[in-house]
């Protein structure tokens, strides 16, 4: 069986009966939904893409600049940590 969407769609198809209705209602459906488009390109209360990848390309930038800082630090901490496990196993 076929499904026909919701109540709306439904009546939306069934109301296409005849050559004038079709026409009436395809028009003020084009209408609904060119005013509904340009509302939504219009409307700028939420955040855009654009605004969304800055804020990802700052967090990025932030993540690697932390590695790379304590980067330095870590690796001296493990290698000074490892001579000093060494010294301890092999004494010289």
């Amino acid at each position: 069986m076929i499904e026909l969407g919701n109540s709306y769609t439904r009546s939306c198809l069934f109301s296409l009966a005849s050559n004038d209705e079709a026409k009436l209602s395809q028009g003020s459906l084009m209408a609904r939904l060119s005013s509904k488009l340009f509302r939504f390109l219009s409307d700028e209360s939420g955040p855009t893409a654009v605004e969304y990848a800055v804020m990802l390309a700052v967090i990025i930038i932030a993540c690697i600049g932390a590695v790379l800082t304590t980067g330095d630090v870590q690796q001296a901490l493990f290698f000074d940590t490892a001579d000093i496990l060494d010294q301890s196993i092999n004494p010289e």
